[in-house]
């Protein structure tokens, strides 16, 4: 739960200041209204999402030589 929550705010603090960089001062309020609703729906979104990665270890074979001295 608490991983989620982290996932959480992060996104919305991504999209939080990628908002207040690029899109306060715009004058579309109606386009900035939908994106501060989207950004929302899609920070409590994101975090529910996994991506399962697979991977095939291969065994080493190692060879110890023996030098007699």
């Amino acid at each position: 739960m608490t991983t989620y929550i982290f996932k959480m705010v992060l996104c919305s603090a991504i999209l939080l200041l990628f908002y207040r960089l690029f899109l306060e001062r715009e004058k579309m309020h109606l386009f900035n209204r939908f994106y501060l609703l989207f950004s929302t729906a899609f920070s409590l979104l994101v975090p529910l999402i996994t991506f399962e990665t697979t991977s095939s270890i291969n065994p080493v074979q190692e060879v110890i030589i023996e030098t007699s001295n």
